[in-house]
């Protein structure tokens, strides 16, 4: 998409409105890199096995690492060592995944609660693609090794925790300064809000408010919002703006995708 942006040779503190989602996961980011994967909380098994699907990473980023976090309150019919808990990641390829077993975990048989942690790089490099909305699709399967749960028992405040490194977008100026420039935004997500800042200088200023609060520029506490444009469907967005003379040189800008907020690298205006 193009969309035309006035830059001045003075800025203002940033004011981002609110671009992106309210987080999807309570208490939890949506630029954060690592994504909780929910277990299902106090619910007793009595046989068989229990599927879970759950909300996952951005689409579009590659997971780094995976990390269990388990608690599992056991009756004892089925020592707790035997559960087996198996995590599905769509990908373009296909499936990918990955059985983590309680004795991983450290658990051990007879009743009580059993707490333990596995991590593994078995997922690492997988890229996830979005499926719910711009979001991925997690599949968890639990159980236990010998086909099914025998007795009762539940999970509490678990979570599959996976790392994920996210495609920054890319910021390319062309043209010469004064004069008419062009402000080219690639590797965004696809049919996202994208803003362009500029400030006089460089620095680390956080966003201050709307869905990507926190989140810190590269930018000086001089940086204003130049313009908003939606990313195409291969993540490209176009500004075009006429640079003044007293910007050349003074003025740098750099680009935020709204939805995951990362950020590009900064340019300098010449």
């Amino acid at each position: 998409m193009m969309n035309r942006v006035l830059i001045a040779a003075t800025a203002v503190v940033l004011a981002l409105p609110a671009a992106a989602p309210a987080d999807h996961i309570p208490g939890h980011r949506n630029y954060d890199p690592t994504w909780p994967v929910p277990l299902p909380g106090r619910q007793h098994f009595n046989g068989g096995v229990v599927f879970v699907t759950a909300i996952g990473p951005l689409g579009g980023y590659e997971i780094t690492h995976a990390l269990f976090d388990i608690a599992y309150v056991s009756d004892g019919q089925t020592p707790a060592r035997d559960l087996e808990i198996s995590v599905e990641v769509t990908t373009e390829a296909g499936p990918r995944e990955i059985h983590v077993t309680g004795a991983d975990l450290g658990f051990g048989s007879g009743p009580g609660t059993f707490k333990g942690t596995f991590s593994t790089h078995d997922l690492d490099g997988v890229v996830v693609p979005g499926f719910l909305g711009p979001y991925s699709l997690i599949h968890l399967t639990i159980g236990s090794v010998n086909g099914g749960i025998e007795g009762e028992g539940y999970f509490v405040n678990s979570a599959i925790i996976l790392d994920v490194t996210g495609n920054e977008p890319s910021l390319a100026v062309t043209g010469a300064c004064p004069g008419p420039m062009t402000f080219t935004v690639t590797g965004a997500q696809p049919g996202q809000r994208i803003a362009l800042l500029y400030a006089r200088g460089l620095g680390s200023m956080r966003i201050p408010s709307g869905g990507c609060a926190g989140q810190t520029l590269g930018l000086d506490s001089t940086v204003r919002l130049g313009a908003v444009t939606t990313s195409d469907s291969e993540g490209r967005a176009v500004f075009q703006a006429a640079v003044p003379p007293a910007a050349c040189g003074r003025i740098h800008v750099q680009a935020v995708d709204a939805l995951s907020c990362l950020v590009s690298e900064v340019r300098a205006i010449q």
